[in-house]
């Protein structure tokens, strides 16, 4: 049924059925050079070797370095080297999710550490589940309460040391 359709559009109206004959430029598939291709030779890699390198040395300057600074600047029992420190941790050693990373992290930061009571914490999560980026506002959240009148400084701490390991994982991943 088609056929004919298309059959009888092309005899009635030709301007409107236009058949394209593809050109020999539009053909011809360019194959451009990969980062990595089969005929890649191993030295070829050397820049890709030079930019993780490059990758580690701003990831240990980000990561341990910043933490060092505040452990030095604040002292070992600080909220904001607690913070860095636990959250750090936490980023590296946590896997399955939001939903049980939470229950982990209500644990610590309500009956460890002290730095919310209960009704704040479900605070928190009542807001994060609210809004979009469960994760980040409970995480935020936290370290805000935690950093009392310094709140916001806090909450870019908790902030820095949750993500920075899954960016620099990705820089090394795919580069």
């Amino acid at each position: 049924m088609l056929n004919v359709l298309f059959e009888g559009t092309l005899k009635w109206f030709p301007a409107m059925v236009k058949l394209h004959k593809p050109n020999t430029a539009s053909t011809i598939q360019v194959h451009l050079p990969c980062v990595i291709d089969d005929d890649t030779p191993f030295s070829g890699l050397n820049h890709l070797r030079q930019l993780m390198l490059r990758i580690c040395i701003v990831a240990v300057v980000l990561g341990p370095g910043v933490l060092g600074a505040l452990w030095l600047g604040l002292g070992e029992q600080h909220v904001f080297t607690q913070l860095a420190l636990f959250f750090g941790k936490t980023a590296l050693l946590t896997f399955g999710g939001v939903y049980a990373m939470l229950p982990y992290m209500f644990d610590i930061s309500v009956r460890h550490f002290h730095w919310l009571n209960t009704a704040q914490m479900l605070d928190g999560l009542a807001l994060s589940e609210s809004t979009p980026g469960l994760l980040i506002m409970v995480l935020t959240y936290i370290g805000f309460v935690a950093g009392w009148q310094a709140g916001l400084i806090g909450a870019s701490i908790v902030t820095w040391f949750t993500f920075l390991p899954s960016f620099i994982l990705v820089f090394l991943g795919a580069p």
